[in-house]
Parts: C-alpha cells; sequence; structure tokens
C-alpha cells in the first residue's frame, strides 16, 4: 500500500507553511546517525518500533519505510523544506548505502552526468540538473555568453571602408567589391568569441528540444561542460559557453 503521508516524515504544515516536526525530525536525526555509524536496516527498523512514534498513522515500521527516509535529500534543506541534517551526512550515508547495494543499470545520461560531476552522483542531483536543463529548454534566452563579443577589430574597419569606396565609384568594380565583402565577412567571424559562438549554438540546441521528463544523453553531451556540487550540496551546471547557472540564476 502507498503512504497517506502528506509531507516527508520530519516535517508538518503549520499555518499553510512546511515546518519541522520535533519528533520525528529527532527521529530523523537519529536514523541517519545511527546508520553512518553502522547500523543495519534491521537494526533501526526495530529501534524505531521501540521508539514508538509512528511512521503512518498504525502502519508497523518496516526497512522500506527507513530506506525511504535516508533516501530523501529533502531533510538537507531542499527548498521549501527546513534542514534537518547537513548535505556531507546525507553524502555519507548516500555513499555507505550505494556501497552495500548490487550495481544497478546506469542509462547513457547517467553515466555522462557522472564523469562531468565533480561528485558522486545522487539521485536529487540528476533532479535538479534535470530541473535546470528545462528551465533553458522553456527559456533558452536565459543562455546569455559570459564575456563581452569582441569588437570591430582594425582589419574589419578598413576592410568596411574599403567596401563603402568601392560602392561609392561609379562603375563599381564588381568583381573586386565581391571579393573584398568576402574578405569583410570572414574578418567579422573571425571577431566572433568561441563564446559568442558556442552560446549561439546552445540557444538553437535549446529551442529545438522538448521539456525533457528524464535526462538525455545527448543533451547532456550536447550542452554541459561540468556540474559542481559545492560542500552544501547546491548544484550549478557550467554550459559549453562557459556559463555557470543554478537555482540563483536561472529563475
Amino acid at each position: 500500500m502507498g503512504s497517506n503521508r502528506k509531507q516527508p516524515f520530519g516535517y508538518k504544515m503549520e499555518l499553510g507553511q512546511i515546518v519541522i516536526h520535533p519528533e520525528e525530525a529527532s527521529a530523523v536525526r537519529y536514523l541517519f546517525r545511527e546508520y553512518d555509524q553502522g547500523k543495519s536496516f534491521l537494526d533501526l527498523t526495530n529501534a524505531m518500533k521501540e521508539w514508538g512514534i509512528p511512521y503512518d498513522g498504525d502502519k508497523p515500521w518496516n526497512k522500506n519505510m527507513i530506506a525511504r527516509i535516508l533516501a530523501d535529500g529533502r531533510y538537507t534543506g531542499l527548498p521549501p523544506y527546513p534542514q534537518l541534517i547537513p548535505f556531507t551526512l546525507f553524502q555519507s550515508v548516500t555513499e555507505k548505502r550505494s556501497k552495500r547495494s548490487a550495481p544497478i543499470q546506469q542509462t547513457q545520461a547517467q553515466k555522462l552526468l557522472r564523469q562531468k560531476c565533480n561528485y558522486k552522483v545522487f539521485p536529487q542531483i540528476e533532479l535538479e540538473v534535470l530541473a535546470l536543463l528545462n528551465k533553458l529548454i522553456q527559456s533558452p534566452s536565459l543562455i546569455q555568453s559570459p564575456s563581452t563579443p569582441a569588437g570591430s577589430s582594425p582589419a574589419v574597419t578598413a576592410l568596411e571602408a574599403t567596401v563603402d569606396d568601392l560602392l561609392r565609384q561609379l562603375p563599381v568594380d564588381e568583381e573586386q567589391a565581391e571579393k573584398t565583402i568576402f574578405d569583410l565577412a570572414s574578418a567579422r567571424y573571425e571577431t566572433i568569441g568561441s563564446e559568442e559562438y558556442e552560446t549561439q549554438r546552445l540557444q538553437k540546441l535549446f529551442q529545438e528540444q522538448k521539456p525533457m521528463s528524464e535526462l538525455d544523453a545527448e543533451v547532456i553531451r550536447q550542452a554541459v561542460r561540468t556540474v559542481i556540487v559545492d560542500g552544501n550540496g547546491a548544484v550549478t551546471v557550467k554550459l559549453k559557453n562557459g556559463q555557470i547557472i543554478g537555482k540563483e540564476s536561472v529563475p
């Protein structure tokens, strides 16, 4: 049977806001701390039965409930949930759970994400990266070059003047004018920085992409340079144009 809880264990609604449920929050901290110190799911299940605090109505505690709590990244303070445990503890517990579990099959997108991330990738990190990329799909104009494009070079200025002179001279030397215009186009192209080129390419990529329900390997390959998770668990994505996006930079 599914859970009837409306909020994760450890939280409650109060005056329309999600707040900490003191007794449940103490149990959450206990579970993370004890598992990190080596207790098994069975040990923790028995401890919670003795504690007597209900998880979901009159349903008895079981290992699935413990696993659900230990896998929930919201306890680290992901909005709108107040923080119950530090991200470092969540990371340590997740790593230990991973070592005790049988290896799971990874998708190509997950493999790519793990290659690009500076931390071990948890499901919550995957969800945050997915949310950031979907925001760019919804609003490709958010993709901007992090540096100012190069201005007109002396070569461009000289060629522009030459083209103007050629077009003012009658009859127009069409062959020379055409050659000079091609030279001007080439010189202008060279003034465009690689960041600006990548920005235009990324904007086109996200304009043509439909919202994703799960990470897409090709989008990661073409758009993402690195994924960074800081000590507080904040996730940022560095795009191929050098732009860094995160929750604060993507409304």
